[in-house]
């Protein structure tokens, strides 16, 4: 159950989340322990859990429009592998990307 305060894109990601994990493709591709499956753009955000929005902001950075700014993308970030007009992920360099933001 969400708690009070959480924004709408968090209820939203929740309830994606919930959605593809009835998808046997979404569950097989976030619960093998191989390394190199290839992952897909919403089992990457759910497993890092962010949006999709956030996962294109670290790919590609943004500009907010009312104060000038601009904030660059993620430096570490690994970049995706497009098949079919579709964004995988390596499971090991989301792994990596893991382990080097928590500093373990």
């Amino acid at each position: 159950m969400p708690q009070a305060g959480w924004t709408g894109a968090r209820k939203w990601m929740l309830a994606r989340t919930r959605r593809l994990r009835g998808n046997p493709y979404f569950e097989a591709s976030t619960m093998s322990s191989d390394k190199n499956v290839y992952i897909p753009a919403p089992a990457v955000c759910a497993e890092i859990g962010i949006t999709a929005m956030s996962l294109h902001r670290w790919l590609h950075g943004s500009f907010d429009r009312r104060s000038g700014r601009y904030t660059p993308p993620v430096t570490n970030f690994p970049r995706p592998s497009v098949i079919n007009g579709r964004r995988y992920w390596r499971r090991a360099d989301i792994e990596q990307f893991m382990q080097s933001r928590t500093g373990s």
